[in-house]
């Protein structure tokens, strides 16, 4: 601030010549003050700049002197090598980084400490690598023993060249035996690699070989790939759909090879964990299977009675139902939409059902059949006209309420008047149903309900406008 002060004095005398200082009203503002305050203010600009460079200076010291407290904490488990030195190295090297920090203190606690740290570290030090020789003299002796054994080997291995050459004979046969094995298996494994390649749909695991190895209970299946097109080991970097879609692709070959004298294949719900591109590559296989053997195939998912209706309308699917005392029935299978649509009249039908009940649950089950319908009409265009699965998912996924999925069923993707649709009576009735009553319960009649949501399902499956 003085410096600062008494370079707008020497600016205002320049400017205005000798006069009276007007800030003190005593002080001579003249050539000889101008000249002395010049000097002075020089003196005070080096004096600054001294100062500025002795604290950077300081400051770089200060840095580089806690730099020299970063040393490595020994490990503070049990002392398994019997360094008597390193509980005495811990305490100390603790001492030196609990370091004060102001520059002044950490100056002596340097200078206090570093000869109590110079000499355990030394001390630990050379405690160390008297144990590191110890233990070097320790395996001279067992050197010697492994030395003297291998000239005994060498010389017991010269003198049984018999043995060398029945053990040679030994893995010849072995060597051969695996070869034999997959010689036989190759039949079956292009077939597996052909069920894999249908299987396989959006992944990105491509098997290369199947191959046997081992022998008796040691023995296993050894299964080549590319992954992204690296060679790589299939089993670790599959899915659990991959791995169940793998075990299907080696199983029915074998099953259904022309040694086996049964024609058929039971099947026990294979679709676990699959997504449903592989879903309609295991239809297109058992497709395959079907045309000269029996395909039997048990499941809970409808994803695959889905895709079985669409690839293979000429298949037999049937459902098996639980009645009153355990009584069983297989039935022919049901549309989900027209299931949902017999659920709801059923219970409509019960006079036990109290109608409390029924005006919650009409509403659910018709938005239910409404929308089982419209993905269904959906997917099996979509599907066939080639959509990819994954844009089909999405867009259907897209469509947030059951208007907009009907929208989908009916147009694809072309531009649809839904109001126009609506105009039926029985379609706008549904649809309501579908929009309001679901979220508070069944304004109108139950039974009015259940034929409208009939009619519009109808509608939907016959794709009517």
């Amino acid at each position: 601030m003085r410096s600062r002060l008494i370079e707008v004095a020497l600016a205002f005398h320049s400017r205005h010549g000798d006069q009276v200082c007007p800030v003190c009203k005593g002080s001579l503002l003249d050539v000889e003050w101008h000249r002395r305050a010049e000097t002075g203010l020089a003196a005070d600009r080096a004096s600054l700049a001294a100062l500025r460079t002795a604290r950077r200076d300081l400051e770089v010291r200060a840095s580089a002197a806690r730099g020299l407290l970063d040393v490595p904490v020994l490990p503070t488990a049990d002392n398994m090598h019997g360094l008597t030195a390193l509980d005495e190295a811990r305490r100390v090297l603790k001492t030196w980084r609990d370091a004060p920090t102001s520059d002044a203190e950490l100056a002596r606690h340097l200078g206090t400490t570093i000869a109590p740290v110079v000499d355990v570290l030394t001390r630990l030090r050379d405690e160390a690598a008297g144990k590191l020789r110890e233990r070097d003299d320790d395996w001279q002796e067992v050197a010697g023993d492994v030395l003297a054994w291998v000239k005994l080997r060498r010389t017991a291995d010269a003198s049984k060249e018999d043995l060398g050459d029945a053990k040679k004979a030994h893995l010849w046969l072995k060597d051969n035996a695996v070869q034999l094995r997959n010689q036989r298996l190759e039949p079956l494994a292009e077939r597996a690699k052909w069920i894999w390649s249908h299987l396989r749909k959006e992944s990105n695991v491509d098997l290369d070989a199947i191959s046997l190895s081992g022998q008796r209970k040691m023995g296993k299946v050894n299964l080549a790939a590319r992954v992204d097109g690296e060679p790589a080991d299939a089993l670790p970097v599959m899915s659990q759909g991959e791995l169940n879609a793998v075990a299907l692709a080696l199983f029915l070959p074998r099953a259904t090879s022309a040694t086996s004298p049964l024609r058929f294949v039971v099947l026990d719900d294979p679709v676990q964990a699959m997504d449903p591109e592989k879903v309609d590559g295991l239809t297109e296989v058992l497709v395959e299977y079907a045309k000269d053997r029996q395909v039997v195939v048990f499941s809970h998912d409808d994803r695959l009675t889905e895709s079985v209706r669409r690839t293979a309308p000429d298949a037999r699917i049937v459902q098996v139902e639980r009645g009153v005392n355990s009584t069983v029935h297989v039935v022919p299978c049901q549309w989900p939409a027209e299931r949902y649509v017999k659920d709801v009249s059923d219970l409509l039908a019960d006079e036990n059902v109290p109608a409390g009940v029924l005006r919650k649950a009409v509403p659910a089950y018709v938005r239910l059949a409404v929308e089982a319908a419209a993905h269904q009409v959906y997917f099996a265009d979509q599907l066939t006209q080639g959509t990819p699965r994954q844009q089909v998912e999405t867009s259907w996924d897209s469509a947030a309420t059951t208007s907009k999925r009907v929208v989908l069923a009916l147009s694809g993707t072309a531009p649809f008047d839904l109001g126009r649709w609506r105009s039926r009576s029985h379609r706008r009735r549904t649809l309501d149903v579908c929009s309001k009553d679901v979220h508070t319960e069944l304004a109108g009649s139950p039974r009015g309900a259940v034929e409208d949501v009939r009619e519009t399902v109808d509608d939907i499956l016959g794709r009517r406008r």
